[in-house]
């Protein structure tokens, strides 16, 4: 954030006025000031070739109208970015390269202070320790590497029990690295997700699966299939895939028998009966009943056809009672109108 504000400012603004700011001292910068400006706006070698033609006096108002889009730019850049935000300061102590200075120190009891619920107060003082212990380790470190993977090699280091040997320290560093992890994992696949039903027809919760499966596979391997490896486990699966697709279609055939069965069950009623609108209010009742156990018994197993018919009987269900609540109250009605 800091670079790029300092980019946006280089393009109209004398470096001597921001070079040495921090991101908490450039939120003072005053971007309108005349005196920090530079005496012609950098626009770019391409944009001066297009505008060598022009008049002088088109020129001036073009380097006008630039260095006001750069104020405007400048403008709600410093007032918009957290740059005097204390906790993204000091979570730069989390890079490995500097966990050796003494400013990672600080920084880590500031952020271990911001979240007690991780490292309690009574055990600040083993968190200093620890720290100070790790800044002995000679560790190696790629700058294009991971943080997360940087720090591996720290969290599996064991002490003298055989347990971790910077408990605190890589609990600490554990919670610090989920606050930058937001929900865009989440809505890409959903975004995934609706892509597969828009450019797709028919597609069970399986194929959707399937498809999913298959797409974070291929993230491994930048999504080029030229370069996945192809082994006997992937052979295997293929050939068994066709398989699989019979067996599921088999349960899911047998299921809707099962269900068809359970509809059966709780229509078949004696003709009096069927006249009577409160034991068509009943069986509709056990309808839902039966309806919410098939649910239930496919959230616990995961089975997906239990899903849909369960839902299909709840849908038939509420229908029939609401058909027969209609029949109950025109009865009612009737009943009055004739006692009158």
């Amino acid at each position: 954030m800091v670079k790029l504000s300092k980019k946006v400012l280089g393009r109209f603004v004398r470096t001597e006025a921001y070079r040495d700011l921090t991101g908490e001292e450039l939120k003072s910068v005053d971007v309108e000031c005349s005196s920090n400006w530079k005496q012609v706006v950098e626009i770019g070698g391409d944009t001066e070739k297009v505008i060598a033609e022009w008049s002088a006096e088109e020129k001036k108002l073009f380097r006008l109208g630039a260095r006001s889009f750069y104020i405007k730019c400048a403008t709600y850049l410093l007032s918009t970015l957290p740059l005097d935000n204390i906790v993204l300061r000091d979570l730069r102590c989390l890079r490995p390269d500097i966990i050796h200075e003494e400013s990672s120190v600080v920084a880590f009891r500031n952020l271990a202070q911001h979240v007690p619920q991780v490292i309690p107060p009574q055990a600040m003082s083993g968190l200093m320790d620890e720290l100070a212990l790790v800044s002995t380790e000679k560790l190696e470190h790629d700058p294009g590497e991971r943080i997360d993977v940087a720090w591996q090699p720290i969290f599996v280091m064991r002490g003298k029990n055989s347990g971790p040997r910077y408990p605190l320290l890589g609990k600490l560093v554990k919670a610090l690295l989920c606050l930058s992890h937001g929900n865009a994992d989440v809505e890409r696949g959903f975004s995934e997700n609706r892509r597969l039903l828009l450019e797709r027809s028919n597609l069970s919760i399986e194929s959707i699966n399937g498809l999913r499966a298959i797409q974070s596979f291929s993230k491994r391997y930048n999504r080029d299939v030229a370069t996945i490896p192809i082994k006997a486990d992937m052979m295997k699966a293929v050939k068994q895939s066709h398989k699989r697709y019979i067996e599921r279609i088999a349960r899911e055939d047998e299921h809707a028998a099962k269900r068809s069965k359970l509809g059966s069950n709780c229509s078949s009623t004696k003709p009096q009966q069927k006249q009577d609108p409160n034991t068509e209010i009943h069986l509709a009742k056990k309808m839902l009943t039966n309806a919410e156990a098939l649910i239930a018994k496919g959230m616990k197993s995961q089975a997906f056809a239990d899903i849909a018919s369960g839902q299909a009987l709840l849908k038939e269900g509420q229908a029939r009672l609401a058909d027969a609540l209609h029949k109950l109250e025109a009865s009612k009605k009737s009943t009055r109108g004739k006692a009158l």
